[in-house]
């Protein structure tokens, strides 16, 4: 049966604030950020209001496409709901500015196959970013900043983010190397295609079992059954295991990671086969996506010898970490797209490179704080698109170039 839109739509889809339906009266965005600003005072409540008792009415607006909980740190209360997995025709799901939501980020959102937006900055998480994630195709930009606590390496299956085009986990104390190198090179992401199919299998088998015992059925022994990709028929059958319950949160975890398995071209990739985009560019996953890459203030080690594989990005923000090694002359490659280069407070050495007068669209370049020796380049001067640079701290000898005279003239 075809539904119909009623000729007055429901109150709450003309007055509520932060309310927004679509013609057949759903909600499709629920806007409650900032709820101490819009009418509801914190002293209104006499505790926070528990995010998890939100959960069961969200989970029945089946066509939510935006959830925005955002800068409520006085009035919601977490941990993170594993229930928000459900909801999946979230587009956008922004809960950062909530401090009270103090937990590690469930693995279960990776069953988010929708999810576009993410922003969970400023919520004081820890636990580490999820390798799960990895399931989040259509995923374009992650914010993840300010959550001291979070910890962990960055997953270097994030390599194999095809849409991602923003990642944002600013001063949340990352640590281990940074997998640039790899992120930028086709072998590396074919074995890590390769790892995650193989946990993704592990995972569909060990949910396959937990929803038998659930269900009081002998354990299953064709292993094609539960090493292959999740089929439909396996995911609807564990709508009959209790939400709430592990056996639902295992089977929706091995469903997600088994939907990316099947969006990949994982054979191709584990083959060493090229695609059409392989074939051309050889760029998968971040290598040919990334275009905002922010990690300062972080505990980050490792070179940066890896940045030109990222041939889209615009914006790259390793300020404050603890990289090493040189500055590579092969960042000229990003010539087209890079505006702002902050490498500041690191232990980078070496020159500056020529080459960086190829940066034609480059309009900040900040790299004080670090070891680089050497003369200051003429050539520099060339970089017209230039409005900041600072070298200060850094071992740099021979004073200003006299051809560095005409931004002095032109009032730079």
């Amino acid at each position: 049966m075809l539904k119909r839109a009623s000729l007055v739509p429901p109150a709450y889809c003309r007055n509520w604030q932060g309310v927004k339906c679509n013609q057949l009266n759903e909600v499709i965005e629920l806007d409650l950020s900032s709820l101490a600003t819009k009418g509801l005072p914190p002293s209104s409540l006499k505790q926070p209001i528990q995010l998890a008792s939100l959960a069961p009415l969200l989970r029945k607006m089946q066509s939510l496409q935006l959830l925005s909980l955002a800068n409520n740190s006085r009035i919601l209360a977490g941990p993170l709901p594993e229930d928000f997995a459900d909801i999946s025709s979230l587009k956008t799901l922004n809960l950062s500015g909530s401090a009270g939501l103090a937990r590690k980020i469930s693995k279960l959102y990776a069953a988010l196959s929708n999810l576009q937006v993410l922003g969970v900055s400023d919520c004081d998480l820890t636990g580490g970013l999820p390798d799960s994630f990895v399931a989040l195709q259509r995923l374009q930009v992650l914010r993840a900043s300010g959550n001291k606590r979070l910890g962990g390496a960055l997953p270097q299956l994030y390599g194999l983010l095809q849409s991602l085009r923003m990642l944002d986990v600013a001063s949340s104390g990352l640590s281990g190397a940074l997998p640039l190198q790899a992120w930028s090179e086709a072998a590396a992401m074919r074995a890590a295609a390769s790892a995650a199919l193989a946990a993704a299998r592990a995972d569909a088998e060990a949910a396959a079992a937990a929803l038998d015992e659930a269900k009081g059925t002998p354990g299953r022994t064709n292993a094609s059954q539960s090493t292959g990709i999740v089929s439909t028929a396996a995911a609807t059958a564990a709508v009959a295991v209790p939400a709430n319950s592990p056996e639902r949160r295992k089977m929706i975890t091995a469903a997600a990671l088994q939907l990316y398995a099947s969006k990949q071209p994982v054979a191709a990739l584990q083959d060493g086969a090229s695609t059409p985009r392989t074939r051309a560019s050889r760029l998968i996953g971040l290598a040919g996506s990334l275009e905002v890459l922010v990690l300062s203030g972080n505990r980050l080690t490792g070179g940066i010898s890896g940045l030109p594989g990222l041939k889209r990005l615009s914006v790259v923000d390793l300020s404050s970490n603890m990289m090493q090694g040189q500055l590579p002359a092969q960042l000229a490659a990003l010539a087209p797209t890079l505006k702002e280069l902050r490498l500041a407070g690191n232990q980078l050495s070496g020159k500056l490179p020529d080459a960086f007068v190829q940066l034609a669209a480059l309009e900040e370049l900040r790299l004080a704080g670090n070891q680089l020796s050497g003369k200051l380049p003429d050539a520099f001067v060339q970089l017209a698109a230039l409005e900041v640079l600072d070298l200060s701290r850094n071992a740099l000898k021979g004073g200003l170039p006299p051809t560095w005279q005409a931004w002095h003239s032109c009032g730079s």
